[in-house]
């Protein structure tokens, strides 16, 4: 019990660590980007959909998502 124990908490501490690096880089982004956040990652919709939703190209989208995730990583200290 004490070994699953320390795993759920090292999992919990994780889930905080990149609660808060999405928090912040969701913070810094543009407004532009946000609405491709909140579309694509948070409401789990399609590039399509999201292209269209926030009127943007597909190139658009995968430089904007290029970007957030590269954020993402260097908060995370894995870049």
């Amino acid at each position: 019990m004490v070994v699953t124990n320390y795993l759920s908490d090292i999992r919990l501490g994780n889930i905080k660590t990149y609660k808060t690096a999405i928090e912040r880089v969701f913070n810094r982004s543009s407004e532009k980007e946000k609405d491709v956040i909140k579309t694509y990652y948070f409401g789990q919709k399609t590039m399509a959909y999201t292209c269209d939703e926030t009127h943007i190209s597909e190139s658009t989208f995968h430089r904007i998502k290029k970007k957030v995730i590269l954020r993402l990583a260097e908060e995370l200290g894995e870049y």
